[in-house]
């Protein structure tokens, strides 16, 4: 019988890393505040398409929006609600947020350098070719979401919120993650062996392995 092929990053210990796309933006294109972008200009098929958002304190709430070829820089906002919404081919650069609320988006191509989060919530999405590097986020929620290649690198992540997540080359190999929470939805991730030392406690609790000192007797 013919062994059934193998899954990159689930079977075979390789991991495919994830290929974001930068923003196609013109040259000429001329640069808006955060609190511009609710007002742009829509494309043809009625997404905002082809900007650069630099600066700015506040961010417009959106729902069921299209982002395509867009690129934030440098943007403070203490939040962004845009639940619903997709993002492809896009940048966040520098961004201070203090809550980024988008349950149930599509990240599509996204990468995110530099910048500070505190709770950022992506419950229930799909992310795909996405990169975050040196973010600090103090609550990054993935639970229920699907995630295909995602690379953590030089972030600093408090607690990642996995339960019910679907994971597939999902790689956080050099991120410092305090916790991981809902272990249940870590099939399908890439570690290192330092990242599995801070964690060796949640990791015995979640398989009912009981971690005694050398010497404990068997009622202890």
């Amino acid at each position: 019988m013919t062994p059934p092929p193998q899954r990159p990053g689930r079977r075979t210990g390789q991991s495919r890393p994830p290929q974001p796309r930068a923003p196609d933006i013109g040259p000429g294109t001329s640069p808006m505040t955060g609190e511009q972008l609710g007002s742009a200009d829509r494309d043809g098929f009625g997404r905002f398409s082809e900007l650069l958002v630099t600066g700015g304190a506040e961010l417009p709430p959106m729902r069921d929006e299209t982002l395509t070829d867009v690129r934030l820089e440098r943007v403070f906002s203490a939040a962004w609600t845009a639940p619903g919404c997709e993002l492809e081919r896009c940048a966040l650069v520098g961004m201070r947020l203090g809550a980024l609320e988008m349950p149930e988006v599509r990240w599509e191509s996204v990468t995110a350098n530099g910048g500070r989060w505190g709770y950022a919530n992506l419950r229930g999405s799909t992310l795909r070719d996405v990169v975050l590097e040196d973010v600090v986020i103090e609550d990054l929620d993935l639970m229920e979401a699907e995630v295909e290649r995602l690379a953590l690198r030089d972030c600093r992540i408090g607690t990642l919120h996995l339960s019910g997540a679907q994971c597939t080359d999902v790689d956080l190999r050099g991120a410092s993650i305090d916790r991981i929470e809902g272990l249940s939805g870590a099939r399908g991730i890439v570690v290192d062996p330092s990242q599995v030392m801070v964690w060796a406690n949640d990791l015995a609790q979640h398989l009912g392995i009981r971690v005694l000192g050398e010497g404990s007797g068997a009622g202890n």
